[in-house]
């Protein structure tokens, strides 16, 4: 999950809004928000300035309701894409600004459907990669198997069972884990601590306190990651070789 979303979340009809110029979520390289207007249909990405090189988001610039975009302020990794409302739907736009109050018509939800019911795409199939994966993570800490999302980007197992079940998901993937990276981190725990490292400057009782806190030291716990390979080597081999080429690659940058 992204920063974005995580401090302003999205737009709740971005399904509606996005199959209106037939298209998913998933199609849209880095999506962060959309929006509807008189104007039409308007994308925001984190693809904009030396984010386009990497991220070209093909499937946008090549749409047939594409009018134009730009890099959005403040710092230009941002970018806004632009499509006009399909002429047929012209008409339907106050239905889709407020359907409560107006309704959507029966020849507007088929077309919408055309897009939601659409075959499965490799986008498509991703996305529901993604979705089991982030259930599982959601499951798992809630159980305690499984840390917080450290830097809002890295899970940690806390036992073999969250091991296990985060490899088996990677491997049933090809070895991928696409909603966090997953590390063999050494874990930190402190009691009786402030939540946020900000308040420490106030007196103990203006601070909010949690009995227990994770953090991580962001070096490998090289005991546990033996016993993992040892453990779990021979039945995940893709999800065990692709978490061994992240640790590989935290080791050499340590040195």
């Amino acid at each position: 999950m992204s920063v974005y979303h995580l401090l302003f979340g999205q737009n709740s009809h971005t399904d509606v809004i996005l199959a209106l110029v037939g298209l998913k979520e998933c199609d849209i390289e880095r999506f962060r928000d959309c929006w509807l207007d008189d104007e039409g249909v308007h994308v925001y990405t984190r693809t904009g300035g030396l984010n386009r090189a990497q991220y070209p988001n093909t499937l946008l610039t090549t749409n047939p309701w594409y009018v134009s975009d730009k890099d959005a302020p403040p710092d230009n990794t941002y970018a806004v894409y632009h499509f006009r409302i399909p002429p047929e739907f012209a008409d339907d736009l106050p239905s889709l600004q407020d359907p409560a109050r107006y309704g959507l018509s029966a020849r507007l939800i088929q077309w919408l459907q055309r897009t939601w019911d659409r075959p499965l795409t490799d986008a498509d199939r991703r996305a529901l990669t993604y979705q089991r994966q982030e259930a599982l993570v959601h499951r798992l800490q809630r159980q305690g198997e499984l840390s917080p999302a450290f830097n809002g980007h890295t899970v940690v197992p806390l036992s073999d069972l969250g091991m296990e079940e985060v490899l088996g998901s990677m491997e049933k993937a090809g070895g991928s884990f696409l909603p966090y990276w997953v590390m063999p981190y050494e874990i930190v725990v402190r009691q009786n601590v402030p939540r946020w490292p900000s308040q420490r400057a106030t007196s103990p009782l203006e601070q909010e306190y949690v009995r227990v806190h994770l953090a991580t030291t962001w070096r490998v716990d090289e005991d546990a990651w033996t016993r993992w390979r040892a453990k779990f080597g021979a039945w995940y081999p893709q999800a065990i070789s692709a978490i061994a080429e992240h640790v590989r690659h935290v080791q050499t940058r340590a040195r």
